[in-house]
């Protein structure tokens, strides 16, 4: 099978392979083997070679991290989140505590370049686990250079409440 596309950035994070994934073609991972880019997906692998297929498409990507106890198996609240990104459009950010949504927001850039964006994720919605998910909006390119979070321990009397 044969895929192609004009500019295709995928971002690894060293060491851990975090990578966003690809959700609009029917692959979720890439790698650089021989001088070849391929992408594998649940149909078989593909070569990713050129501009025919793929021009003018909107590419729909995401970046989700793990649901994680941050450290601490307790209620815990999230009040920032410090994101180094560089982005050429808008990106949604999804804020999941306990398995449940707890704030979405929408995240314009400044500037072009990489940039620091202090994200406010809020003092009222709180639980043991969080999970974060960064979406292109229109299929805008993005790059996460570093996700970081705030937490604020609760005591462990204290029960998760939604807002």
């Amino acid at each position: 099978m044969i895929a192609t596309l004009t500019n295709l950035d995928v971002n690894v994070e060293g060491g851990r392979g975090i990578a966003t994934t690809q959700v609009t073609y029917p692959f979720n991972s890439f790698c650089r083997f021989g001088g070849s880019l391929l992408a594998a997906g649940p149909n078989g692998l593909y070569l990713v070679r050129g501009a025919a297929d793929f021009a003018g498409a909107q590419i729909d990507a995401f970046l989700e991290t793990f649901s994680s106890e941050l450290g601490y198996d307790g209620n815990k609240r999230l009040r920032f989140l410090y994101m180094l990104v560089e982005t050429q459009g808008t990106l949604k950010v999804i804020c999941t505590a306990d398995n449940v949504v707890s704030r979405t927001l929408t995240i314009e850039p400044d500037s072009t370049g990489q940039q620091v964006i202090k994200i406010p994720v809020g003092s009222k919605a709180n639980g043991a686990s969080w999970k974060i998910r960064v979406e292109n909006v229109d299929g805008c390119w993005f790059a996460i250079k570093s996700l970081s979070a705030l937490p604020i321990y609760l005591s462990r009397g204290r029960k998760a409440r939604r807002v």
